[in-house]
């Protein structure tokens, strides 16, 4: 505690370091001198440190000392200002952006999954049966909740059925799943050559 003397005339400022430091001692002494009202040099100091960043609670007070019969003289008029900090507001938002990181986040990962597995499923091949036909598939011999995971190719004359019929193509109708196109092709022509085989007397 310390006790200062003041004549009238004299004003007096109480801050709290939210302002003092941000706005330089000049420029602070500017505004109180440039203000005749307090309250308007309140106002004036809460919006500079504002203006700077302001990023501790800004609190102002601001005494004009008038001339009086008590001794010392009286405070006669005095202004008030409380500012919060400036990141006050974006912790009031930050609930908000918490909220809408938490919903993006997950969408976010579900859309990168879901982009891997296109990428992974549509370098998968396989032969199968299409309305009764040995075809060519890309994807995977599978549905997902009703989704099928895989497109038609090409589709062939050869018939499934006499297909399925010779040992190596049991699974036809479930699908022979190959490492690559090619190697897809390469099983629709060994059917194809099987099937003459199976034919020839």
């Amino acid at each position: 505690m310390f006790t200062v003397d003041v004549d009238p005339g004299d004003r007096i400022l109480l801050c709290s370091d939210g302002l003092t430091s941000i706005v330089g001692d000049d420029e602070v002494r500017g505004m109180l001198t440039s203000q005749t009202d307090p309250q308007a040099a309140c106002d004036e100091l809460v919006a500079a440190a504002n203006r700077a960043g302001g990023p501790d609670n800004i609190t102002v007070v601001v005494l004009d000392i008038e001339e009086g019969e008590d001794d010392p003289p009286p405070a006669r008029e005095a202004a008030v200002r409380e500012e919060p900090a400036a990141e006050t507001a974006p912790r009031e938002r930050r609930p908000l952006r918490r909220l809408v990181l938490w919903v993006l986040l997950p969408v976010l990962l579900l859309a990168a999954a879901l982009l891997l597995a296109r990428a992974y499923i549509d370098a998968q091949w396989f032969v199968g049966v299409h309305e009764g036909d040995v075809a060519l598939y890309r994807g995977i011999p599978a549905d997902v909740l009703g989704y099928e995971l895989f497109t038609l190719v090409e589709r062939t004359d050869l018939p499934a059925d006499r297909a399925s019929e010779l040992h190596p193509y049991r699974e036809l109708e479930g699908g022979i799943t190959a490492d690559s196109e090619e190697q897809a092709r390469e099983v629709i022509e060994q059917i194809e050559e099987d099937l003459e085989s199976a034919t020839t007397p």
